[in-house]
């Protein structure tokens, strides 16, 4: 299965379906990258009224990023000005599955690992 959160997401290639929440008062947003060490390496416009966008993982010139591990933020601006940036949601799959105090927590392909109470949807891995 596959499992959508607020976590790392990794990029093999196909692109990385995004998710998020618009905020109602935005009139524009940005997909910020970042690699593994939460450097940005990448910004790109929105729309700022959609809930899903996909990053093809390809830079500005057509290259492609390498295979790694990728965050994924949303800035949403009113004016110019910053309203909120909230930590995105990807598909990754599920490796494994263990309690931890009590609470089942699952283990992404990313190596992160998510509360399950903190997952907003699963999947079929691949999606058919």
């Amino acid at each position: 299965m596959e499992a959508r959160a607020a976590a790392p997401a990794s990029f093999d290639g196909s692109p990385v379906e995004i998710a998020f929440t618009p905020d109602a008062l935005a009139d524009q947003a940005f997909l910020v990258v970042k690699a593994a060490d939460q450097s940005e390496i990448q910004r790109i416009e929105i729309p700022a009224d959609q809930s899903t966008v996909e990053w093809a993982g390809v830079r500005d010139d057509g290259s492609p990023f390498p295979f790694g591990i990728y965050n994924f933020e949303v800035e949403h601006f009113s004016g110019g000005e910053l309203l909120q940036t909230q930590q995105a949601e990807t598909f990754s799959s599920v490796s494994e599955a263990r309690i931890e105090n009590g609470e089942t927590v699952l283990i992404l392909e990313s190596d992160a690992s998510v509360p399950a109470s903190t997952v907003t949807a699963l999947r079929q891995h691949p999606p058919s």
